[in-house]
């Protein structure tokens, strides 16, 4: 009789083979058989729907110096997307940049929604100042932009809000990692 494959044995060797190639593709980082084995294990995730959970890869907490700007709509933006994507973000005192703390890909995340949001605000402001000539002042955009911070501060809480009730286990999940985050920085600060 013909050996029956465990389909529970088929799919850790699935696992083990996403794993290896998640590990040379973390190894081999920013080269060319770094993106390929990224882009292979990402392809065989999606064909056999394996998640991220089931890999069991642990992420590392990282910590970045990055260069926000001096304004203070800019850096208060920036702490409120990083603490959207479960991170830590904060400056200190008489330092000119930034620092953020998090799981990588959560940073990759948070800096790609923070240049987004950060490029829809100052288009938004020139078009206000354009429609509104009898204004004038720095003063004047500044406390447009501060205000329309404030609107996408709001926006990400009803956000989260939303997602609480729509998936409590995923949630909780953020929850951990923003507080894993947290310690991370307590601990090292």
């Amino acid at each position: 009789a013909p050996k029956m494959i465990d389909e529970s044995d088929k799919e850790e060797s699935i696992v083990e083979k996403i794993k290896a190639l998640l590990r040379l593709a973390d190894d081999q980082r920013e080269t060319p058989e770094g993106e390929l084995a990224a882009k292979l294990a990402e392809k065989m995730m999606r064909t056999h729907a394996i998640d991220q959970s089931r890999l069991e890869v642990k992420e590392k907490i990282v910590e970045l110096k990055e260069e926000i700007g001096r304004s203070n709509w800019l850096r208060n933006l920036f702490d409120h997307v990083a603490e959207f994507c479960s991170c830590n973000a904060f400056i200190w005192s008489g330092q000119r940049e930034m620092t953020i703390a998090g799981y990588e890909a959560d940073i990759e995340i948070a800096h790609y929604l923070f240049d987004l949001i950060r490029q829809q605000i100052e288009w938004e402001c020139k078009v206000y100042m354009a429609e509104n000539p009898f204004i004038k002042g720095k003063g004047v955009a500044n406390d447009f932009k501060m205000s329309a911070v404030y609107g996408v501060y709001t926006k990400l809480n009803e956000i989260k809000k939303s997602s609480r009730v729509e998936d409590p286990t995923g949630t909780a999940l953020v929850l951990s990692r923003g507080k894993e985050v947290e310690n991370f920085v307590n601990e090292k600060h």
